[in-house]
């Protein structure tokens, strides 16, 4: 019997969302181009500590390895033990009768609509090139997302687009 084969896909939340505090005028206009705001969540997503609290690796699509016996010489870097402990209950919901393949994507995480619309169009475009590669190995995988937070309105969006893109109409 062959097994299925699921993209398991987690998408974090905002990141430093308080920071926009620091410039509400910008994120009121949804114009954060060259904004305090923006510079410091840019600069704070680059020090590894607030990769401690939510599933954050590189921007974009990137696999992973779920795993409780990542050391603090990794980063502390929380998606390892998120992706083992939904590995864990995947297999009680799910068995053994399938084989999953990790992915983050990381976004910039900004308080912003446009932002967000954006990162669902390159969500959508790495994905659909990621599952291409399963097609061409001749594996159709099931695609399970879980999201925080806005992470889950640029999903949405990307379901939005994908929908749009595939002629399909929502009333």
């Amino acid at each position: 019997v062959e097994k299925t084969h699921r993209i398991v896909l987690f998408v974090h939340g905002t990141f430093g969302s308080t920071l926009g505090l620091l410039d509400i005028p910008s994120i009121m206009k949804d114009n954060l181009k060259g904004s305090l705001y923006t510079k410091t969540a840019r600069s704070m997503r680059k020090d590894r500590f607030f990769f401690c609290t939510q599933p954050l690796l590189h921007r974009g699509l990137t696999a992973f390895e779920p795993s409780f016996d990542r050391t603090s010489d990794d980063g502390g870097f929380a998606v390892y033990p998120i992706g083992k402990s939904f590995d864990r209950m995947a297999h009680h919901a799910w068995g053994d009768g399938e084989v999953r393949h990790y992915y983050v994507f990381g976004w910039s995480g900004l308080l912003s609509q446009n932002k967000r619309r954006h990162e669902a169009l390159r969500l959508l475009n790495e994905l659909s090139e990621e599952v291409k590669k399963f097609k061409a190995r001749g594996i159709s995988p099931k695609i399970t997302i879980v999201s925080h937070s806005h992470g889950g309105n640029v999903v949405l969006n990307m379901g939005l687009l994908a929908a749009e893109l595939n002629g399909y109409a929502f009333s």
